[in-house]
């Protein structure tokens, strides 16, 4: 099983993702719906008590600490790197390591991670599309909000091409960040109004309403991979990771500390809906609602490639036929008429879910403490302890221990306290 997987490929496709490319890449796959619904769970737990939960999550990511290494997205890229094959899947990777039946598991994993995401998505933008509309005088009815958007993710959902996503993805970044910017501006206005206040630090009782939101930050484990290949060297991802969760972690901290200390128990799920000026809160509103249709495709990759793989039975890293490989070279859009089936019947599923969620924080806190925390931490240990164990190498069984025993009081606490908030 291991011999095949070191076979070179018969055909080295030609990565042309900068390292800045796949920044942009990775870190608005971070920096989506989890930053604005922050705020909101950061005040329910304390500002200051939110920092020392939101750290450790974002440490045991990242390439390294100053003296502790702790890290499991690392963990996953140092088995990819030693099974030498491009084009490797999350899957992949488990199926060399633990055999046929987890990857099945990861796979669907991932599909329901993935898509959850893309559903919190949706609910942003037909919340935020009809609160603006409707400051502004305008009344327009979900079903024509929905409709609006599939004309900008249809589209961009039928790339096919990863490299091309960051044509999309700097974009993005630059709009969401933007619409980070109106709301600590609004946030400085009134502290200097004298409207602030420091008076919740701590509540530990609702610590684990906060970590499955800040596990969803973080989460960046399905599209390591694919970005790390559309990189021009792929050895270079491992500092991009690194600098791109410690963005993420600076502009997600920052953006909910300001909101908490000055909007306060007035928070919305949503920290966008809280802008005082009306004009203002529109603007940020379209400007993340089309940050978020910028980066949909980028997040719902993963899953789509994942369905396309087993309804065309090419499963993980089988070798496609010639005539697949040079099929219309340099072609970005999906054409096949079984791909474009596949694409928009996930579409269409993803857009009947978001209508029935009620509550965006306790639904992100769900994704995140049961789907990120096996994603994220459990199964990048799993495969990392099951494949260096057949090597010579000594394993981190100190890395081992810190990243477990985050993803099991994430995954049994975290989930509890969301089924209680749904319900």
């Amino acid at each position: 099983m291991n011999d095949q997987v070191e076979e070179e490929p018969i055909h080295q496709v030609q990565a042309k993702s900068t390292v800045a490319q796949a920044y942009f890449n990775f870190l608005k796959s971070l920096l989506g719906i989890g930053v604005i619904a922050l705020p909101y769970v950061t005040y329910q737990v304390g500002w200051l008590w939110s920092i020392v939960l939101f750290w450790p999550i974002t440490l045991s990511c990242l390439r390294q600490s100053i003296k502790i290494k702790v890290r499991s997205n690392r963990l996953l890229i140092e088995v990819a790197d030693d099974l030498r094959v491009d084009g490797l899947l999350y899957a992949d990777v488990a199926r060399v390591c633990l055999g046929w039946i987890w990857p099945q598991v990861i796979d669907w994993v991932i599909i329901i991670s993935q898509v959850g995401v893309c559903i919190a998505y949706l609910i942003f933008l037909t919340q935020g599309l009809q609160n603006s509309l409707y400051s502004a005088g305008l009344s327009l009815d979900k079903i024509h909000v929905y409709i609006l958007s599939l004309l900008i993710i249809v589209p961009l959902s039928l790339i096919k091409k990863i490299h091309f996503f960051h044509q999309t993805s700097k974009l993005g970044f630059y709009l969401a960040v933007f619409g980070l910017i109106i709301v600590a501006v609004d946030c400085v206005f009134l502290i200097m109004d004298g409207n602030y206040s420091f008076s919740k630090p701590i509540d530990y009782r609702k610590s684990f309403q906060y970590v499955g939101v800040a596990v969803i930050l973080c989460e960046g484990a399905p599209t390591i991979l694919p970005i790390r290949d559309s990189m021009v060297n792929k050895f270079d991802f491992i500092k991009v990771a690194h600098f791109s969760i410690l963005s993420n972690f600076v502009i997600s901290a920052i953006s909910a500390l300001l909101s908490t200390i000055t909007y306060q128990d007035k928070l919305e799920h949503i920290v966008i809906f809280n802008i005082n000026n009306h004009l203002l809160q529109i603007l940020a509103t379209l400007l993340y609602s089309i940050s978020i249709m910028l980066t949909y495709p980028l997040q719902l990759f993963p899953s789509i490639q994942i369905i396309e793989q087993i309804f065309k039975e090419r499963r993980y890293s089988e070798i496609l036929s010639e005539e697949d490989l040079y099929e219309e070279e340099g072609q970005v859009f999906a054409t096949e008429q079984k791909s474009v089936t596949i694409r928009m019947s996930i579409m269409v599923a993803i857009y009947l879910v978001a209508y029935w969620v009620p509550s965006l924080s306790h639904f992100l806190n769900l994704l995140g403490s049961v789907l990120g925390s096996t994603l994220q931490f459990l199964f990048p240990v799993l495969i990392h302890i099951v494949h260096f164990s057949r090597t010579n190498k000594k394993q981190p069984k100190f890395t081992y221990s810190i990243i477990l025993f985050i993803a099991f009081f994430v995954m049994t606490l975290g989930t509890y306290q969301s089924i209680l908030g749904l319900s």
